[in-house]
C-alpha cells in the first residue's frame, strides 16, 4: 500500500543527502521553477500535476500513479526523482528527474 508521507519524507531526506546533485532549487518569485521543500505543500503539487495530465487527455488513474513525489528507480547509474514543483505563475506540479551519479 502506497504510504505518500514515507514517500515525501523519503524524498525530503534524499534531497538534503545530496544538494550539490540538485543544482539551483529555483524560486518562483523570481520567474523561475522552484523545487518545494515544504511537506505540506506537496499534495498540492500531486494534484496539480495530476489536473495538467488529466486535461491533457492521460486517464485520471494513470496521472495520479505518474504524479506521486518520491525517489525512484535508483540504481549504479542513477536515480529518478519525481519533484514538487511551484512554477513562475503560482501554480504547483511535480517533474521527473533522472540525476546520474558521475556528475556532481
Amino acid at each position: 500500500m502506497d504510504d505518500p508521507r514515507s514517500r515525501y519524507q523519503e524524498y525530503l531526506d534524499f534531497i538534503l543527502k545530496y544538494p550539490k546533485h540538485l543544482g539551483n532549487i529555483g524560486d518562483y518569485k523570481k520567474g523561475e521553477i522552484g523545487v518545494i521543500k515544504d511537506i505540506a505543500l506537496f499534495l498540492q503539487c500531486e494534484e496539480g500535476a495530476v489536473k495538467i495530465m488529466v486535461a491533457a487527455g492521460t486517464n485520471p488513474e494513470d496521472a495520479k500513479r505518474r504524479a506521486r513525489i518520491g525517489v525512484f528507480d535508483e540504481n549504479r547509474w542513477g536515480v529518478s526523482l519525481h519533484e514538487p514543483l511551484r512554477l513562475p505563475d503560482g501554480s504547483y506540479t511535480v517533474f521527473n528527474r533522472w540525476l546520474a551519479w558521475g556528475n556532481p
